[in-house]
């Protein structure tokens, strides 16, 4: 899918499970305009597998039984607070509002939903976080296959779902207590990204540590053991 500047979306490529929300599962050889039940003056603006987020806070999403549609959001349409941001994993899909709760929907096989429970929602609904006070508020969200995470304002990282690497199930968002090498005091995280079974974490030192599977070595590392906890790549480089 490409998504141009003025909100228009393109799909073409194959369309096994109607990745390219065209309702139907034929292969595309060229780009394709992608029709959205947009409201006047309302355009896509984030893009991520089987999801869209629009201009005023909508979420689409579309698979191969469901043509695109709109989700059901936990809070009016006339509402102060809306999405700003999406991310979505194999099977799951997370949001991020303007006033910082984060809302999850989605299969939840693997406790990726957060929600203390290995139940699929049919409907968003928010997370709970154990902040360290009012002032933190999570600033950014991503998702992955079988786990999700979140960024704080103060350079915390959780954690729920299940990392391939690991047996253990976290169902409710859970603190990273660790990196290796610790990170200094003047040291904060400031983003992070997902893999299918792995994690990157960039600091406003323009450090990178790396977490989770390597099984390919996309961490870098001389070998094929996992990563946990994240450490820094020039251990590995």
């Amino acid at each position: 899918l490409l998504l141009q500047k003025k909100g228009l979306v393109y799909g073409w490529g194959k369309n096994f499970k109607n990745e390219l929300a065209l309702s139907h599962s034929s292969s595309v050889s060229s780009p394709t305009l992608i029709s959205f039940p947009l409201h006047d003056n309302e355009v896509i603006v984030q893009l991520c597998p089987f999801f869209a987020l629009s201009s005023t806070g909508r979420i689409f999403h579309w698979s191969s039984q469901k043509k695109i549609h709109a989700l059901s959001l936990p809070f009016p349409s006339d509402s102060s607070e809306r999405v700003v941001s999406i991310a979505s994993g194999l099977l799951h899909c997370l949001a991020l509002t303007n006033k910082h709760s984060v809302l999850s929907f989605g299969s939840n096989p693997y406790g990726q939903l957060g929600c203390s429970s290995s139940s699929s929602l049919s409907k968003f609904s928010v997370i709970s976080f154990s902040l360290s006070s009012s002032s933190e508020f999570v600033v950014q969200i991503d998702a992955s296959s079988h786990f999700s995470l979140a960024l704080t304002n103060l350079g915390r990282v959780f954690s729920w779902g299940t990392p391939s690497f690991s047996s253990v199930s976290l169902k409710v968002p859970t603190l990273l207590p660790s990196f290796s090498p610790p990170l200094s005091s003047s040291s904060s995280l400031l983003h992070l990204s997902c893999g299918d079974y792995h994690s990157l974490f960039s600091s406003n030192l323009h450090h990178v540590y790396v977490y989770g599977s390597n099984s390919d070595r996309q961490l870098l590392n001389c070998s094929n053991d996992p990563i946990d906890p994240p450490s820094l790549l020039d251990k590995y480089s």
